[in-house]
C-alpha cells in the first residue's frame, strides 16, 4: 500500500564551485528529484531524540513511499523544498529495512 502524500517536496544538493580566487563559494542548489509525501512538525515531540545527537536538532519529518534512488543519497548537503520552504536533511531512514515507506529528519532552515 502507498503512503502517498499532500505535498511535493524538491530534493536538492548544495553545489560548491571556486571563485576567481580560487576560494570555494556556494553555488546555486542542484535539483536532483521530486518526492510526493506528508511533512510532519517533530521538534519537541519524541524524548528519545535526546538520545540520537544527529536528530537532536530535527524540527520536521517528512514520510513518503520508498524510492531507491533517494535511499541512497548520502545526507550531506542535502536539502528538501516544501511549499517553497527550505529544510536540511539530517537523516534518510528505512524503517527496519523493509523498503516500504521512508523517513527523513529534517530541520527547519528558511
Amino acid at each position: 500500500m502507498a503512503v502517498g502524500g499532500n505535498a511535493t517536496a524538491i530534493v536538492t544538493r548544495a553545489v560548491k564551485s571556486k571563485n576567481k580566487d580560487g576560494i570555494a563559494v556556494a553555488g546555486k542548489p542542484e535539483k536532483l528529484m521530486e518526492l510526493t509525501g506528508w511533512l510532519d512538525y517533530q521538534a519537541g515531540q519524541s524524548g528519545h531524540l535526546a538520545y540520537q545527537a544527529k536528530l537532536q536538532d530535527a524540527t520536521h519529518l517528512w514520510l513518503c513511499d520508498y524510492d531507491e534512488a533517494y535511499a541512497a543519497l548520502p545526507e550531506g548537503g542535502l536539502s528538501l523544498v516544501i511549499d517553497g520552504k527550505p529544510y536540511e536533511v539530517l537523516l534518510i531512514e528505512d524503517p527496519m529495512g523493509m523498503h516500504e515507506h521512508l523517513e527523513t529528519y529534517l530541520r527547519y532552515v528558511g
